[in-house]
C-alpha cells in the first residue's frame, strides 16, 4: 500500500520535478543571468512546488528516497533563487560602482550637515584663536597640545617630542617608591594583586 501511495505521488508531480531539474542544469551551466526571462520566471513557481511536494511527503511518511531526493531538489533550487553566486571581484566592483555610491547618495543631506558643522567649529576655533591666542588652551589640552601654542615657530614644534603613552623607567621606578609598592616582575602597575603575593 505504501509502495503504491509513493508511486501514484511520484507519477502525478514528476513532470515538475524534472522540469525544475532541467532548469536548475541550465542555471549551473549559464548562471541565473543567463537563462531567459520565461526561465527566471518559472523558476521560483516551480521551488514552491517542490517545496509543497516535500511538505507533503514529509507529512504522509512516504519512501525515504522520495523524501531524500525532493530536499536536495528543494535545497538546490533555494540556491539558485535566494543564493545567486557571485564571484567575488565582481561583488566589489558592484560595491565600489554601484552600492557605496548609492549609500552616499541616499546620506548626501547628514554628509553635507556633518562637514558644515565640522567646517564651521573649525573656522570659529581659528577666529577665536586668532583675537585672543590665549583661548587656545581652553579649546585644545596641554597633554594634546604638548608644549605647543600660536606662537610655537615651525622649528620648536618639530623639537617638541611625541609624548609617550607609556611612562619612562624613572618616573615608573619614583612612583613606586612614592606608592610604597614593590615592582611587579610581571610588569603589571604598581599595587596591582598578582597571583605569586600572599592573600
Amino acid at each position: 500500500m505504501l509502495r503504491l501511495k509513493s508511486y501514484e505521488f511520484r507519477r502525478e508531480r514528476e513532470r515538475i520535478w524534472r522540469e525544475l531539474e532541467d532548469l536548475l542544469a541550465r542555471a549551473d551551466q549559464r548562471g541565473v543571468p543567463g537563462l531567459s526571462p520565461t526561465e527566471l520566471a518559472r523558476l521560483p513557481i516551480l521551488y514552491r512546488s517542490a517545496l509543497s511536494s516535500l511538505s507533503v511527503a514529509r507529512a504522509i511518511s512516504l519512501d525515504r528516497n522520495v523524501v531524500d531526493y525532493l530536499e536536495g531538489l528543494a535545497a538546490r533550487a533555494h540556491f539558485a533563487v535566494y543564493g545567486v553566486r557571485q564571484h567575488v571581484r565582481d561583488a566589489v566592483k558592484q560595491f565600489a560602482a554601484v552600492r557605496f555610491p548609492r549609500a552616499v547618495r541616499g546620506l548626501r543631506v547628514h554628509l553635507c550637515l556633518a562637514a558644515l558643522f565640522l567646517a564651521l567649529g573649525a573656522v570659529t576655533a581659528a577666529v577665536q584663536v586668532a583675537n585672543d591666542p590665549e583661548r587656545f588652551h581652553a579649546l585644545v589640552a596641554d597633554e594634546y597640545a604638548q608644549g605647543r601654542d600660536p606662537s610655537s615657530t615651525t622649528s620648536t614644534t618639530q623639537a617638541v617630542p611625541r609624548r609617550s603613552w607609556r611612562r619612562s623607567p624613572a618616573s615608573s621606578s619614583a612612583t613606586t617608591r612614592a606608592s610604597g609598592c614593590s615592582p611587579s616582575p610581571w610588569g603589571l602597575p604598581p599595587g596591582f594583586p598578582s597571583s605569586s603575593s600572599p592573600s
